[in-house]
């Protein structure tokens, strides 16, 4: 793939409410980022595939609110 993409993990992902930063939720996931640019897509979908994993959208920011809000992941 010659540094057609990027890849970032991050585990132990933890969501803190701002109005009360005493209150912290581990959301028990750990998320693979890949980041390339829209011309690079088939490549990489087709290199994604190799992981044998689900492959989808993801956003933290959404997940965090759910788990604040809600005390679940969001779907």
């Amino acid at each position: 793939m010659d540094g057609m993409c990027r890849l970032t993990v991050d585990y132990e992902i933890q969501y803190f409410s701002p109005a009360n930063t005493n209150f912290g939720i581990n959301g028990g996931r750990t998320v693979l980022e890949v980041k390339f640019e829209k011309e690079d897509l088939p490549s990489a979908s087709e290199v994604m595939q190799t992981l044998g994993r689900h492959i989808g959208k993801n956003s933290k920011y959404a997940h965090g609110v759910s788990w604040v809000l809600f005390g679940k992941a969001a779907e």
